[in-house]
């Protein structure tokens, strides 16, 4: 006999799989059973987000987890998730993020328009601004006679 715990897939959640959810993600429980090790005929790798972004290769047993679920309250911890990005969604790591290097405010590429994310594919190395950050930056340039050259992310459907 050995002590298997049990990981659960957000769609076992009353509440369901939100977008946020990785492809990859488990929730962690206390939930742990003995069982006959000869029952045992698949194992996988639970990491925590950050082992997992860090992996170099993601394998077919590679799962993270970054959320507790209590079997006996049916909730989960945290209950609630920072937001970011024009889209006001949390972060959802199959989602490839960029920050602004001024403000540090996070925007999903996919949210960026498709002008700035062909940009940020070609110049992997240029200094990236929120269109907030570079109206301001703009502003500065022009009082001081400057012409600074940056990759504005200004996203598509930015909120009015």
């Amino acid at each position: 006999m050995c002590r298997v715990a049990w990981f659960y897939l957000p769609e076992d959640l009353d509440s369901g799989r939100k977008s946020f959810h990785g492809r990859k993600e488990l929730l962690d429980s206390e939930h742990e059973d003995p069982v006959p090790v000869g029952s045992i005929i698949y194992h996988i790798r639970v990491h925590s987000l950050m082992e997992y972004e860090a992996l170099e290769t993601i394998g077919k047993p590679d799962h993270f987890r970054r959320f507790f679920f209590n079997t006996t309250t049916r909730n989960f911890v945290p209950d609630q998730v920072p937001v970011l990005c024009v889209c006001r969604m949390p972060y959802n790591p199959d989602n490839k993020m960029v920050g602004c290097d001024t403000c540090g405010e996070w925007y999903h590429i996919s949210c960026l328009n498709s002008h700035t994310a062909a940009e940020l594919a070609k110049h992997p190395g240029h200094k990236i601004q929120c269109s907030m950050c570079a109206a301001k930056e703009s502003d500065l340039s022009q009082a001081d006679g400057l012409n600074k050259r940056v990759l504005t992310c200004s996203p598509d459907d930015a909120p009015s």
